[in-house]
């Protein structure tokens, strides 16, 4: 990793978290993180009826650690989960072989989901299915071997559902891009990807008593909670072109992205705030 980089990486960890904070724990009402708190919640029957919807995993662990910090602890909480995904872009841009601008363009998603969480409706399990997701296709772009990484990908959507949810968009869009440009000539296997897809959210809500629209939502409030990671895939259709892809770490990138980055919050924080 180029100086440059590490350099623009530690600056925009500490800026970052230190608004972000900042804005959580002043501009924002403790009504804001009241919104996740579950009665009863480290108790057995409670646990059990997690287990009854698919996503516990995303949904148990949001509430548990709301629970846990409690509501003062919940600014730094959200910070934390926030730069923990922050990383994973950063990670998963590097699989795409994004250079030194990496740490600012991994901020386009993020900005969007600290703008949509200042909604009432927008959970902390909406930013965590976002982690698995990702988490889990940053692991899958380790696999050399073709078949093993079909027969991986396939396995995936399932665990995906029962973990996080329906974030098999964010999953499919980034397998797809990544086999585009690693070998453009498996088609069956994107077509397999594409059907499995569509079809393991009714598949599995079956299971679950869900109807077909619940199935391909939850537990996700909405579409909006679905704009950051597809930002985020169709953001990396930009930078399969060489002069974003390797844009060196100057002053006057910096500075737009930078703008640019700012802008897209503000208005963010403008459209979804009720506060």
């Amino acid at each position: 990793m180029a100086k440059r980089e590490v350099l623009l990486q530690s600056i925009a960890v500490v800026i970052f978290a230190v608004i972000c904070f900042v804005f959580f724990r002043f501009a924002c009402s403790a009504d804001l993180f009241r919104k996740e708190q579950v009665d009863d919640l480290f108790t057995m029957s409670t646990f059990l009826s997690y287990l009854n919807k698919p996503a516990w995993f995303v949904c148990y662990a949001g509430n548990a650690l709301i629970s846990i910090v409690g509501l003062s602890g919940a600014p730094v909480l959200v910070t934390f989960v926030l730069l923990l995904e922050w990383w994973i872009l950063i990670s998963v841009l590097k699989r795409f072989r994004v250079g030194e601008m990496a740490p600012l363009y991994a901020f386009l998603p993020i900005v969007l989901e600290w703008g949509t969480y200042c909604h009432p409706g927008y959970l902390l399990h909406s930013i965590l299915s976002t982690i698995v997701a990702l988490f889990i296709f940053w692991r899958y772009t380790y696999i050399k071997n073709k078949w093993l990484s079909m027969l991986a990908g396939l396995l995936a959507l399932p665990v995906i559902y029962f973990l996080a949810g329906n974030r098999l968009n964010i999953f499919v869009l980034l397998v797809l891009f990544y086999e585009t440009c690693k070998e453009p000539k498996r088609w069956l296997y994107w077509c397999l990807l594409l059907v499995a897809g569509s079809i393991v959210p009714v598949w599995m809500g079956h299971f679950y008593s869900l109807t077909q629209e619940q199935a391909y939502l939850y537990p996700h409030n909405g579409l909006p909670a679905f704009f950051p990671p597809i930002l985020f895939c169709f953001s990396l259709l930009l930078l399969q072109m060489k002069r974003f892809r390797e844009m060196p770490c100057r002053v006057v990138p910096v500075t737009v992205m930078t703008c640019v980055l700012l802008a897209l919050l503000g208005s963010v924080i403008y459209t979804y705030a009720d506060f």
